[in-house]
């Protein structure tokens, strides 16, 4: 079976063309609207390849407007979340990113308040997004997880509905 992601009326056939084409237009984005900022002093092909969280350090900022709202649509234009929301580019994918980072933020068993919210740290949500692109092998986990968060949701929801 294959997977095609039509994004931006181009077809991509893996997810490794679907990091390519989404880092790239990050990196494209911060240069063009961010010219001093420190992206500007590496080479693409280097960001590409970096670890996800150096992807983070340098164009962490950049990458969403820090919210408590989770709604994509009220992302500012400034950001590049918000630019591919205005821009309709990715849209499936970022649908896609805010679900793994719940998810991913779940099973790390991270403390922070609103953890699991995508738009609550700009940094944090695009070392997630590069995570879901680095690693190859851990969607069968994030899927058992998935259904683990999914009924302790469904408890929770239930135990309020009761009171």
């Amino acid at each position: 079976m294959s997977i095609n992601y039509h994004l931006k009326g181009g077809y991509f056939s893996a997810k490794e063309s679907l990091k390519y084409s989404f880092l790239k237009e990050l990196y494209d984005f911060v240069l063009r609207k961010y010219p001093h900022a420190k992206l500007k002093d590496i080479d693409f092909e280097d960001f590409f390849n970096y670890p996800p969280y150096l992807i983070g350090r340098y164009a962490g900022e950049y990458f969403l407007k820090e919210t408590s709202s989770g709604y994509p649509e009220n992302q500012s234009p400034k950001y590049f979340i918000g630019y591919c929301i205005e821009n309709q580019l990715f849209i499936d994918l970022i649908e896609e990113l805010i679900v793994f980072f719940a998810l991913w933020r779940t099973t790390e068993g991270c403390k922070e308040d609103k953890a699991e919210l995508f738009f609550a740290n700009s940094w944090a949500a695009l070392v997630d997004s590069a995570k879901y692109f680095y690693f190859k092998t851990i969607l069968p986990y994030l899927l058992y997880n998935l259904q683990l968060y999914a009924t302790k949701q469904r408890k929770q929801l239930t135990l309020q509905s009761n009171r």
